[in-house]
């Protein structure tokens, strides 16, 4: 059971219900894939077999993760730090180039249905 599953059931049985916002709903996703992505990373090392696939996130809430990577997450490290220049600066480009192309992909399969 994830820590945020366990939070809820504590404050629902405090009567202490949270509403989460957009943001904190958009945080949540992104966290879930993160955690996702690096435990089947230590698992590859590691030589076993990959976790399930995380469900599909709907179409719009997967543009609109990826519209706010683009327009505040990469921003925000290109302006501080060592994301300015060198394998930083080219980490930034690379994942900037993978949304784009992943935006794209979205977008034109949107357009056939």
């Amino acid at each position: 059971m994830a820590l945020g599953d366990r939070i809820r059931r504590l404050e629902d049985a405090q009567g202490v219900g949270r509403v989460e916002s957009e943001g904190d709903t958009r945080r949540r996703r992104v966290m879930d894939r993160m955690y996702h992505t690096l435990e089947n990373g230590r698992r590859e090392l590691e030589g076993r077999d990959p976790l399930p696939d995380l469900p599909e996130a709907p179409l719009e809430d997967t543009k609109t993760d990826i519209m706010n990577t683009l327009s505040r997450t990469i921003p925000h490290y290109r302006q501080h730090g060592g994301w300015r220049r060198g394998e930083g600066k080219e980490f930034l480009d690379r994942w900037q180039d993978r949304l784009l192309a992943q935006l794209a992909n979205l977008e034109s399969g949107e357009n056939d249905a």
